[in-house]
């Protein structure tokens, strides 16, 4: 029942693998593979409970980890979370970006790098930008200073047409993050 993540679009350099030694492990097929069942595990587990929890029900159908970055406040989110994050993030089709494997295994300017350049290329609505900000969102669980500015900025570009990103935007700075 559970898919086969595609495999990556590139391989690694020599020099990704000298400055991430774990760079190899991480571009495993198996590891990928466990990391698609992680996901199909944590879709099925929120499945269950959707059946018994009726609050949960009341979850619009974005509520994907995917678009957390602009449905949930910094103070609704856990280190915890990053865990699944990741999962999305390495079961999804790899971004068109050089450094899109280093933006989605947490180099924190590497994602925000990402994002910027999906941001300005895309626009707002497209699907990579909720990748790109997964991976910016997964930095600043982990407390990175910088990401939580990110995105800030990427939820006021949002709010032009999405009124609940405004809100979210100044509790993201009320928050002290960043």
């Amino acid at each position: 029942m559970s898919r086969a993540c595609p495999p990556p679009k590139r391989r690694p350099k020599d020099s990704d693998q000298a400055c991430f030694p774990d760079f190899q492990i991480l571009v495993d097929q198996q590891w990928l593979n466990a990391a698609c069942k992680f996901q199909l595990e944590t879709r099925m587990h929120l499945h269950h409970h959707r059946r018994h929890i009726g609050s949960i029900r009341a979850l619009p159908c974005e509520a994907s980890p995917l678009h957390w970055w602009r449905m949930r406040g910094p103070r609704s989110l856990r280190r915890s979370d990053v865990r699944i994050l990741r999962g999305h993030l390495l079961c999804t089709e790899a971004m068109n970006d050089p450094d899109w494997f280093r933006a989605a295994t947490g180099d924190a300017a590497a994602a925000i790098g990402v994002a910027m350049r999906t941001m300005h290329a895309t626009g707002m609505t497209n699907p990579s930008v909720d990748v790109a900000l997964s991976a910016v969102l997964c930095c600043a669980l982990e407390g990175d200073p910088a990401t939580p500015a990110v995105i800030r900025s990427a939820l006021n570009r949002r709010s032009r047409f999405d009124p609940r990103c405004s809100e979210l935007s100044r509790i993201w700075r009320k928050s002290g993050a960043g």
